[in-house]
């Protein structure tokens, strides 16, 4: 890794926790018993659109890694942003995500970002 793309990748963390702390959405704690109370209650992520596929929506929680996808209900998120199927391509959102050891990653309760367009 070269020290201007350390140097990029350090900025793009700063930028998305600032932009975390602004939405008024929290971070996971360090402790890891913490954490997974927290998953397992749900909280709220910005997430961001990547893809359409039909009924199908395949969306990145920004605050995880860039390889963690996860598919959502075309229909539910359109129906929670007040937008049309054609438009959620590329769109930030914010939901819940929740998580157990018996269904995994789920996410709901769809809502536009504060502000945003």
């Amino acid at each position: 890794m070269t020290d201007a793309s350390y140097a990029d990748q350090a900025a793009e963390f700063i930028d998305a926790t600032e932009r975390y702390a602004a939405l008024g959405l929290p971070s996971l704690p360090e402790d890891p018993a913490a954490a997974a109370a927290m998953r397992a209650a749900g909280y709220e992520v910005l997430a961001e659109v990547l893809e359409v596929d039909g009924p199908v929506v395949i969306v990145h929680v920004l605050a995880e890694d860039e390889d963690i996808q996860h598919a959502v209900s075309e229909p539910e998120l359109a129906a929670g942003l007040g937008v049309c199927a054609v438009d959620l391509e590329g769109r930030e959102f914010i939901a819940t995500l929740r998580e157990t050891p018996d269904t995994g990653p789920v996410l709901s309760g769809f809502r536009p970002v504060p502000g945003a367009g």
